[in-house]
């Protein structure tokens, strides 16, 4: 049975172009093999080809190498977060033998020299452990542009100062969650802008008033979950990137079960399952379904026309008010628009709805009008912070509260971000040479912008309670700047919990709430 089987496996495979004589059982361990290296590509490969030779081309006198990172221009104020997710998913991994003779064959094809001697000494003199230091901010702090968010400095003297630079590209992707968290607190600050004038519960709105739609959007499943827990770590709650609240427990912890949440909610698909013919009979029976229930559903309410839909809404009100009575407060429908102008047409939704249902429609305390608590509205499609500025102009002007719209986003939440966006850098501000400090910097004259730190510094709050950057002649006395991981071992592990109470007291300051 067997021999009839592989006999008829290698016919099947010769047609297919696969090599005669390949079992079934080997072709899954090839693809095994394949699947296994791309999730887990070594240590030693996370780098720049040209660093793999700069261990000959650097200063062999220096004891000691300092590089630090921070964020050159591009924002007033930089909310630092995300290198313990980048620690915990790399730097924990150890150097192997096998690790560096694969980088050494690797290497000899690919053109570049390579430290055969050093990292082997690292496989095992220092048993594959990483023989540096990092000194970091607490996570969840806001601080100015141009402040040192870490430093990086290596332990064993001579025998290790070489490999000081070769992580830059993979410490330099602290960039990112970091661009995504300091633009959510821009955005923050805008909606912030507009509850305050038309909003009575303020910090209720703020919470879900923008959603993280970005996981289709993300380039893979390590994006979608870095950033989407950066856009959970600040005041935002609203999520279906679920990755992102996935990564935000475990990679820090947190005491609530999860970091973000959802609502049930359709898409087009569903409408074209049933019919397009039948589109208002699935409305009803998803009110049907969910409201009764005590719950929210979200109706993507375009599939044919956005404003037969509305008047849709408006002429089943009492219907819906009826359902939602039963299941209390939380019950409500949210119609989504998903085409067309991203500005003009959630703007005449809200208007449309605010008309249509008058005899529900209230005044909040501010003056504002409120559709009623059973329907809101939200735009996810084309949303940039100018879209959802220019949105609440144009309904606050029109005397309607900005509570009755909140937002997804998509592909910019999560995707459309640049290590230029915040003129992210890793420069060396010093070296120790027989027991001296030698001060480093770059001040190249074409562009003021790059010119980089020198020396020790420390980074501590003045008598105001803000951060300032100050220079120091002991390396020690960094300040805010904690020993976070040494030596291949994780040294501070921060909980999402701590990360928020961090980024909130600069909330609570900058708005008094």
């Amino acid at each position: 049975y067997r021999s009839d089987v592989e006999e008829r496996l290698r016919y099947r495979l010769y047609f297919i172009g696969a090599e005669p004589g390949h079992g079934a059982l080997n072709l899954r361990k090839q693809q095994r093999s394949v699947e296994d290296t791309m999730k887990q590509i070594p240590l030693i490969f996370k780098t720049d080809s040209y660093k793999t030779g700069h261990f000959e081309q650097m200063n062999r006198d220096a004891d000691r190498i300092y590089i630090y990172g921070e964020s050159r221009y591009g924002f007033d104020n930089l909310v630092w977060y995300g290198l313990q997710g980048i620690i915990k998913l790399h730097l924990m991994e150890t150097i192997t033998v096998e690790s560096v003779e694969q980088m050494r064959r690797f290497t000899e094809a690919h053109g570049t020299s390579f430290n055969y001697d050093g990292w082997m000494d690292i496989a095992v003199n220092f048993e594959g452990k990483l023989p540096f230091t990092i000194r970091a901010l607490p996570e969840g702090m806001v601080v100015p542009s141009r402040t040192p968010v870490f430093v990086l400095y290596n332990e064993g003297g001579k025998r290790t100062s070489w490999l000081i630079p070769y992580f830059e590209a993979l410490l330099h992707r602290v960039w990112y969650p970091t661009v995504v968290a300091t633009k959510d607190l821009e955005k923050y600050a805008m909606l912030r802008k507009w509850a305050e004038k038309s909003v009575d519960d303020v910090d209720a709105y703020l919470t879900f008033a923008l959603h993280d739609f970005g996981a289709r959007g993300a380039s893979s499943s390590e994006t979608a979950a870095i950033g989407g827990s950066a856009h959970l770590m600040g005041m935002f709650r609203g999520t279906d990137t679920l990755e992102g609240a996935w990564f935000a427990k475990e990679a820090y912890g947190l005491n609530d079960d999860v970091a973000g949440y959802s609502v049930n909610a359709i898409e087009h698909n569903v409408v074209l399952s049933h019919g397009v013919e039948n589109e208002y009979n699935l409305f009803k029976d998803l009110i049907d379904l969910y409201l009764p229930a005590g719950k929210i559903i979200s109706i993507v309410s375009d599939t044919r026309d956005i404003d037969a839909a509305v008047d849709w809404y408006i002429d089943n009100q009492d219907y819906i008010a009826d359902q939602a009575a039963k299941g209390g407060e939380g019950s409500r429908v949210v119609v989504r628009p998903d085409s067309g102008d991203p500005i003009e047409v959630p703007v005449r939704v809200v208007k449309k709805l605010i008309k249509g249902m008058s005899k529900y429609v209230t005044k909040n305390n501010k003056g504002y009008l409120v559709l009623p608590s059973w329907i809101r509205v939200i735009q996810g499609d084309g949303v940039e912070l100018e879209q959802m500025d220019a949105i609440h102009t144009l309904l606050t002007d029109a005397g309607i509260s900005a509570e009755n719209i909140i937002f997804g986003q998509g592909g910019s939440m999560l995707q459309a971000h640049g290590r230029d966006d915040a003129g992210f850098a890793m420069k060396m501000s010093a070296m120790e040479v027989d027991g001296r400090m030698v001060k480093t910097s770059k001040k190249p004259k074409t562009d003021a912008r790059k010119h980089s730190r020198e020396g020790y510094f420390k980074v501590a709050r003045d008598e105001n309670g803000d951060i300032v950057t100050l220079a120091t002649d002991d390396p020690e006395n960094s300040g805010l700047l904690e020993v976070v991981y040494s030596n291949g071992e994780l040294i501070r592990d921060m909980t999402f919990d701590q990360v928020r109470a961090n980024y909130e007291i600069f909330v609570n300051k900058k708005w008094n709430c």
